[in-house]
This record gives C-alpha cells, structure tokens and sequence, in this order.
C-alpha cells in the first residue's frame, strides 16, 4: 500500500515592505548590475580618484617647491644639473604616491564589484509569516494501523 505526502509552503509578506521592495527593484539592480559590471564608473570611485589625485599632486607640489627654496637657501645655481635632479626627484615621489592611491583604488573598485554582487544575491523584502501544508493521502492513509 502506498501513501502520496505533498507539501505546500506559502509566505506572506508586510505589505508596507513589500511595496518599498517592488519600487526599489529596478532602480537597485540596476546599480547593482553597474557596479558589478563596471565598478569604475561608479560615483565614489570618481570621488576617491578626485580627491586621490588632489592630495597627491598638492603634496608632490609642495613637496618641489620645499626642494627648489632649500637649495635656493643653500646658493645652489637653478640653472644647474643637481637642481634639476632634485625637482625630478621629488616628481617621482609624487608619481609612486599615485601609483600607491592607484593600487588602492584598484582593491575599492574589487571589494565594491564583490559587495555589490553579494548584495543582489541576498536582497529580498521583510517576511512577515510563512505556512506550510501538508497533505497525505494515497490507499495507505485510509487503513487502520
């Protein structure tokens, strides 16, 4: 004799979160799909680079100029190959400090592509409830034991 057992599960939702969820489904994965496909564009990381790039080249024309009035102050002529050195120097000082933020930004834009990726997996609205049936039956469910 044989018995058929189906089970039927069924959720409910808070109506409030479910609608929050339906209008934010197309604005989110969209950002989420643009942040995985191309973190680059994203508007922090333009931020980030922006900001990078001006702390960088202050600091790297701070630094020339701190070098040009030094030597200046040490009666080294401007016309002449060690001024030249120095200045180009600390301009590539100025460059491996753009080459490091560069390296920096590169793991943002990796962890922001993986965050965004988890997030679209994980996204889903508040469940405020579930039911579960179950049911048997068959010609085995109808005779004693």
């Amino acid at each position: 004799m044989s018995t058929k057992t189906k089970t039927t599960d069924s959720a409910t939702f808070d109506p409030q979160s479910q609608g929050a969820y339906q209008s934010l489904q197309n604005p989110l994965m969209q950002g989420l799909q643009q942040n995985m496909s191309d973190p680059w564009s994203a508007m922090a990381f333009n931020t980030q680079l922006a900001q990078g790039n001006r702390q960088v080249f202050g600091q790297g024309q701070q630094y020339q100029q701190g070098t040009a009035q030094s030597m200046l102050r040490r009666g080294i002529n401007p016309s002449s190959p060690l001024f030249a050195a120095q200045l180009g120097r600390s301009s590539m000082a100025a460059s491996r400090g753009q080459n490091a933020m560069y390296g920096n930004l590169l793991l943002t834009a990796g962890n922001l592509q993986q965050g965004s990726a988890e997030a679209a997996m994980q996204y889903q609205p508040l469940q405020t409830g579930q039911t579960k049936i179950t049911k048997t039956g068959g010609l085995g469910a109808w005779l004693p034991s």
